[in-house]
This record gives structure tokens, C-alpha cells and sequence, in this order.
């Protein structure tokens, strides 16, 4: 059989099965198709059914109605235009406050629809449940034009949760004492942009704590209520979000869409994301404290925007920059987080400057598939793993004057190529200053201050990356260390510098394909690094976080000045 014809079987095969997928997961289908769902259940049917019919549910045509109290059960609802009607009643999972498991939970989820239209759920007592009402979808155009009104909802890991859900409409609710009360979100990163993204009627006779939910769409020059208890704003411009104090939803603030607004003076605390904001441009977003979150700040498609002057700190991740660009991230504080301190990803021609990242769990920066940004004048120091890490693609970035301190690697360069790394004091990391791993190539290195980082086999650098000689056809194709006239200041070099220009008389040798061809031989002059950042009228909430910073950066700019003492040691 032909090489041609076994392609066109297989590429025969690949459609049919890409035809049968989509029928069953077509909107029109059964969307509970191999979609488990929560066990145990009184179930609303396609139908219209009970089942069993021994639940105590009432049914008048399409209204069901609980005629007792229902503990340790969810209601799903499989059947469109219908209402449940709580009657009084309450419907009571097994959980109590700060006693949830999101997974194998013996009551997951208290309501439940999952692709449905034309649902009302109102007058419910919900408590004691991981999901109090889950209303979600599979495919987000499918669970549409819901009705959530009159429901008390506590003492739930998630209040009311809604997931690819468009054209819900939310009255009268009350969410309290949840560990999360309100969440609501699209699944973004797998949809082309859509208008009607996160487009609902939530007003704000819904509470969380007592506080307004404050869901605006298409609205401007308008500045949002300082009672305000959650934040939304979608398709809005020219809008003021300012001096709130919000906690334990989803999102603390949340734009979609927005253009020329401020996020300034916010404290958010216990929130999936402190700030979220998706497809947006011309934000300011300054003088914020995020903290205890489990993402400080994610953007996601933002532009032109500036985010200065925020304090990032102890949540999991500090800060999430995707598939943005021409952005400004500058004078912040992002220290003392459990999983990176700045992720970018997908993230291009944006500037980085003037930041202090430190003491993170896992890396300082870590730059993924990210291109031709400005990575300048930074304090990085004392994270877990990796000061800097550039990987899967990232290239024409520049990291330049930078203080880099204190990790098991200062800078890895993971398979990635034309990137500047230049005029940075690395210094005292554990393993290697710097090292260059799979394949990275045509990086250009040079002005650096190399002091102290452990050395191994006789340098403070790695470089493991496996270069095709074949293909390299000049110069240019390895990694340059120096500019032709200048390289990089090395502690542990002892060469002699006989006729005093400044540059060592024998190369600094890293590898046979990797030579510094001018060593310094004075460390070069960076300038001084961020030491605090200025918030005026502070809260006091702040000042404990500005103090430690500003502590750790006067004892890092003292170490700085005893590297420069030191450099033979």
C-alpha cells in the first residue's frame, strides 16, 4: 500500500472521529454524556421526572417545590425552563466552615445544572456543601439565561459558582460565611474573543458578607460604590475602582474588556485571583495590596497598560502575565509568595523594571514561550529555585542591570536563543550564576558582574547546552560573552592585566565553545537597585510589608557594596 493512500486513511480516520466527538458533545446531545456527576442525588430529568420519586419534591408543572428538609443530597437539574423553588426549606451538605474537600467530598455540590437553559433557582437555604449552586457549562454558549433569585447561601466552600455561564441573571441573593462566596468565570483561554464573555444581569441587591456585588456591563465614567463587596466590570471605560477592602470571592476586582480605567488603593485578601483582568487595555493599576491569594494579579490580552507601585505578597502565585503586550510593570513589591513570583507566559514587548521579587517559593521571574521584553534595574534575591528562568521559545529579551542574589541559579536559559543578558550583578547564588541549558545558543553576555556563586569545576557558570557545529556558520551562532571589547567581571579570575586597559590578558575559559575573550578585571558600575517603593496615604495594614522590604533591600544593597570590596577573595 502506497505511502500516499495510508495518509489519506488516517487522515479519514481522524475526521470520523473527529465527527463522532462533536456529535456527542454537540449542544443539541445529552450534555451529561461521561460527565460524572454527584453522587447521591434527587435528579430533575430531561423529562420532567422525579427521581426517586420518593424525594421530597414537589411538582406543579414545571415548578418543583421542596416540601422538607433534604440533608447529604444534591439536586440536579437535567430539564431546561423549569424552577426549583425552595419553599422554606433548607438543603444541608455535611460540611461546616473551614471543613471542605473539593474532591471526593461526601457533598460536593448542593444545586447542580450543567448545560442548561431557562432555570430559576430561587427562595433555597443552602449550607454545608463544597459547591452551594454550581451552575456551569461544557461548552459555554450551551448554559445560558439562568435565574438565581432569593437564594441564602452559607457556610459553603464556594457559594454560588458559575463556569461558562452567559446571560444568568442573579437577584436577591445572599452569600455569607463561604470560603468563597462568589466565582464566577469563563474558560477564556480556550475561546476565541466573543462579545458576550462574562455578559450577565448581576445587580447589587446580591451580597457577599453583608457587602454589594457590583457587576456592571457596558457602563462609564462611573466610579464604583465604596461599600462594594465584589467587582465586575465588563465591557466598561473610563471607570474608578478605589480604596475597597474586599475578600473570599473568586475575584476581588475583575475587568473584561475594559478600557481607560484605575485600580488604585485596594486590599484584596483570600481570593482565587486579587485582580483578574481578560482582553482589556489602558489600565492603571496602582497602589494595590494583594495578599493571601491563590494568584495576587492575572492578566490575560492586556495592553498598553501600567502596573506600578502594588504590593504582592504571600499568595501562591505573586503574578500571572499571559499573552499580553506593551505593557509597563514597574516599582512593585512581589515577596513572599508560594509558587513564582512574576510568571510570564506568552508575554511580549512589554517592560519589567524596577521591581523587588524576592523571597518567593519557587522562581523570581520566570519567563515562558515570552519575546523582546525589557527585564531592567530589578531587585531579584532570595527566591527558591531560579532568580530568572527563560524557557520554551523566549527570545530578544533583555535582562540588563538587574541585582540577582541568592538562589540555587541565578539566571537558566532553557533552549532559547538570542537573549542579552547584560550589565547585572549576579552574585552568591548556590549552584551557578548562570547557566545555559538545552540547546541555547546566540545569547550575548557581557558587563556583568559575576561575585561568589558557587563554583563548579572551576567557574560560576554552567553551560550544558548541545550546539550542531554543522549548522553554526559564524561567530554569531555561538553564545558571546563579551562585545568585541569588553566581557564580563569574574571573581574567581586570576589572570594579570600587563598593559592596564582594564581587561585580563588570557581569556576566561567557561567551555571550548564558550569564551569570555576580555574579562573585566574592575567589577563594571550598575546602578543602585530598588530599595522601596512609595505608596502616599498608605492604610496600616501596609506598613508592616513596606517595612520588611525596605529591610531586606538595604541589606542586599550592603552585601552589593562588599562584593564590590572583595572581588579576589
Amino acid at each position: 500500500m502506497s505511502e500516499q493512500r495510508i495518509a489519506l486513511i488516517l487522515l479519514f480516520v481522524l475526521c470520523f472521529t473527529l465527527v463522532c466527538f462533536l456529535d456527542v458533545y454537540s449542544v443539541e446531545a445529552n450534555p451529561f454524556t461521561n460527565v460524572p456527576l454527584p453522587e447521591p442525588a434527587f435528579t430533575i430529568e430531561s423529562d420532567g421526572s422525579v427521581d426517586p420519586p420518593t424525594a421530597p419534591i414537589h411538582r406543579d408543572g414545571d415548578v418543583y417545590t421542596l416540601t422538607d428538609d433534604i440533608v447529604g443530597y444534591t439536586i440536579i437539574v437535567q430539564k431546561d425552563t423549569v424552577t426549583i423553588d425552595g419553599g422554606g426549606y433548607t438543603l444541608k451538605g455535611y460540611g461546616s466552615e473551614g471543613n471542605f474537600s473539593l474532591k471526593g467530598y461526601e457533598s460536593p455540590t448542593g444545586i447542580f445544572l450543567l448545560d442548561q437553559k431557562g432555570v430559576t433557582i430561587r427562595n433555597m437555604k443552602i449550607s454545608g456543601f463544597s459547591y452551594g449552586i454550581k451552575v456551569t457549562g461544557l461548552f459555554s454558549h450551551a448554559c445560558t439565561n439562568n435565574v438565581l433569585e432569593n437564594n441564602l447561601v452559607t457556610s459553603n466552600y464556594y457559594g454560588v459558582y458559575m463556569s461558562s455561564s452567559w446571560f444568568t441573571v442573579l437577584r436577591n441573593n445572599q452569600m455569607s460565611n463561604n470560603i468563597c462566596n462568589f466565582y464566577v468565570y469563563d474558560l477564556i483561554s480556550l475561546l476565541p474573543p466573543n462579545p458576550n464573555l462574562y455578559m450577565n444581569d448581576i445587580d447589587s441587591s446580591n451580597t457577599v458578607d453583608g457587602k454589594p456585588i457590583i457587576y456592571w456591563v457596558n457602563e462609564q465614567d462611573k466610579t464604583v460604590p465604596s461599600d462594594a463587596g465584589y467587582v465586575a466590570l465588563v465591557n466598561c471605560t473610563n471607570m474608578t475602582v478605589q480604596n475597597l477592602d474586599l475578600a473570599d470571592n473568586g475575584q476581588g476586582i475583575m475587568l473584561i474588556s475594559t478600557t481607560n480605567s484605575i485600580i488604585t488603593r485596594n486590599h484584596v485578601t483570600n481570593t482565587d485571583w486579587g485582580i483578574f483582568a481578560h482582553n482589556s487595555s489602558n489600565i492603571v493599576i496602582t497602589e494595590n495590596n494583594l495578599e493571601s491569594n491563590n494568584v495576587g494579579l492575572s492578566v490575560h490580552r492586556l495592553s498598553t497598560s501600567s502596573i506600578s507601585i502594588n504590593n504582592f505578597t504571600q499568595n501562591g502565585g505573586g503574578v500571572s502575565l499571559v499573552t499580553s503586550q506593551n505593557n509597563v510593570f514597574s516599582g512593585n513589591n512581589i515577596t513572599h509568595n508560594t509558587g513564582n513570583g512574576v510568571q510570564l507566559s506568552g508575554f511580549d514587548n512589554n517592560t519589567i523594571e524596577q521591581n523587588i521579587i524576592a523571597e518567593n517559593v519557587n522562581d523570581g521571574l520566570d519567563v515562558y514561550s515570552s519575546c523582546n521584553n525589557t527585564i531592567a534595574g530589578n531587585t531579584i534575591a532570595n527566591n527558591g529555585y531560579y532568580g530568572v528562568q527563560i524557557w520554551r521559545d523566549s527570545s530578544g529579551n533583555e535582562i540588563s542591570k538587574n541585582l540577582i542574589t541568592n538562589h540555587r541559579i541565578g539566571v537558566l536559559i532553557r533552549g532559547c536563543v538570542n537573549n542579552t543578558i547584560i550589565g547585572n550583578l549576579i552574585a552568591e547564588n548556590q549552584d551557578w550564576g548562570l547557566h545555559l541549558a538545552e540547546g541555547s545558543r546566540n545569547n550575548v553576555i557581557y558587563s556583568n558582574n559575576f561575585f561568589h556563586n558557587q563554583q563548579e569545576g572551576g567557574t560560576q557558570v554552567l553551560v550544558t547546552s548541545t550546539i550542531d557545529r554543522t549548522a553554526i556558520t559564524e561567530r554569531g551562532g555561538l553564545n558571546m560573552w563579551d562585545n568585541g571589547t569588553a566581557g564580563n567581571y569574574w571573581s574567581d579570575y586570576n589572570g594579570t592585566d600587563s598593559d592596564g586597559d582594564g581587561i585580563g590578558d588570557v581569556p576566561f575559559h567557561i567551555n571550548n565553545d564558550n569564551i569570555d575573550h576580555n574579562p573585566l578585571m574592575e567589577p563594571i558600575e550598575i546602578p543602585e537597585f530598588p530599595t522601596n517603593f512609595h505608596i502616599p496615604e498608605f492604610p496600616s495594614w501596609l506598613i508592616l510589608p513596606l517595612f520588611f522590604v525596605s529591610t531586606l533591600a538595604l541589606f542586599l544593597a550592603k552585601k552589593r557594596i562588599k562584593f564590590g570590596a572583595s572581588r579576589n577573595e
